[in-house]
């Protein structure tokens, strides 16, 4: 009769089970970017960085709805659209392949007319920037970007105060962001709770835990006087504050 293993190699090789166990559930029960026992797990890889070749049609003129297809490569399932023209609403997205994006957008009738951008995000926050116009008007009208073509544009948000989280939406006023020639403005209920020049705004971005590379869905607001403001899109979508940051970031610079 084979001899029983002594008691520390019997722990031992329970550890080892466990450890076995432990790493294939991770492999193969984990979701989004780990893939299959055996396999390398990529973090951030650049391969995954979305790209955009193509997008058509190209244009959309406002009061309209369109339906773009979006060609390119490293479309990741959950994939998201958003325009840095604040009248462009997108309604629906679905993804066929990693290779194409179909969107369906709605061109509110008073969305400034021109040039914009229209960016591609993945779930990971990797993005990708393509041209896109809203056609219409004088070619002067059409040409005119930044503050002066931004006069009276507005944001609805929910003002987090000194914290990005979104359970400080909580018995939250739903606000507004308003853009008015060279002035920034924040109103509840019709009251402005606070402004500032365009001047002193340092930085408008998202809100990322550090460390980890996780986008929270709300935004800040830096001002050069070191006071700062986070909000988050009155929808409470991610892609919705993102298009914000992309809208208030053009009109600054």
């Amino acid at each position: 009769m084979t001899p029983l293993p002594d008691f520390e190699t019997r722990r031992a090789l329970a550890r080892g089970l466990v450890l076995a166990a432990a790493t294939a559930l991770l492999w193969t029960g984990a979701s989004g970017g780990f893939g299959v026992l055996g396999m390398p797990i990529e973090v951030n890889s650049k391969s995954s960085t979305p790209e955009v070749t193509s997008v058509d049609p190209p244009r959309a003129v406002p009061k309209s709805e369109a339906n773009l297809k979006i060609r390119g490569k490293n479309f990741a399932q959950g994939a998201k659209v958003s325009f840095s023209n604040p009248g462009i609403r997108v309604l629906e997205t679905t993804s066929s392949a990693t290779t194409e994006l179909t969107v369906r957008i709605q061109i509110a009738a008073d969305a400034p007319t021109g040039k914009t951008s229209l960016f591609v995000v993945n779930p990971d926050d990797s993005e990708a920037e393509a041209p896109f116009e809203v056609a219409g008007g004088t070619t002067k009208a059409a040409t005119v970007s930044g503050p002066a073509n931004s006069a009276g544009e507005r944001f609805e948000v929910y003002n987090l105060g000194d914290v990005a989280s979104i359970l400080q939406t909580r018995n939250k006023i739903k606000g507004t962001l308003i853009v008015t020639g060279q002035k920034l403005s924040y109103e509840e209920a019709g009251k402005e709770v606070f402004s500032t020049s365009l001047a002193d705004i340092k930085e408008v971005g998202a809100n990322i835990i550090p460390g980890l590379n996780f986008n929270t869905g709300t935004f800040h607001i830096n001002l050069t006087t070191g006071k700062t403001y986070n909000f988050i899109a009155g929808s409470l979508r991610p892609a919705d504050t993102q298009s914000i940051v992309y809208s208030l970031r053009k009109i600054i610079h």
